[in-house]
């Protein structure tokens, strides 16, 4: 920011209401109502860069949802596999049982 001597002076003429909002977020912020419109009109040219843009909010939502709809498709997969699985249990059980009898059968066959 510039030096106050090389400050600009201008006269600027507010509706009532809007000087109030003005005021009462210049007393929130601790700052002087010259400060807080100064402020506020550098935000609205990006002058100050201390704020992210609505691109750079966009692209950040889009790399989140990039990463997620990996996960997701990760999980998914998983899921698929698990399901798989699964379904196979009961006739593993089922072959693991018969494979348990026969091995009964031979142990008593003995």
């Amino acid at each position: 920011m510039a030096i106050q001597k090389e400050f600009k002076r201008t006269q600027v003429r507010f509706p009532p209401d809007l000087y109030k909002e003005i005021e009462k977020s210049a007393k929130k912020e601790g700052l002087s109502i010259n400060s807080e419109i100064v402020r506020r009109l550098q935000q609205s040219f990006n002058i100050n860069k201390d704020y992210i843009t609505r691109e750079e909010v966009a692209a950040i939502f889009r790399e989140q949802r990039d990463e997620y709809l990996a996960i997701a498709a990760e999980a998914g997969e998983r899921a698929a596999a698990t399901r798989a699985e699964y379904e196979k249990m009961p006739h593993m059980i089922e072959l693991r049982r018969q494979e348990a009898e026969q091995k009964k059968k031979e142990q008593g066959g003995q």
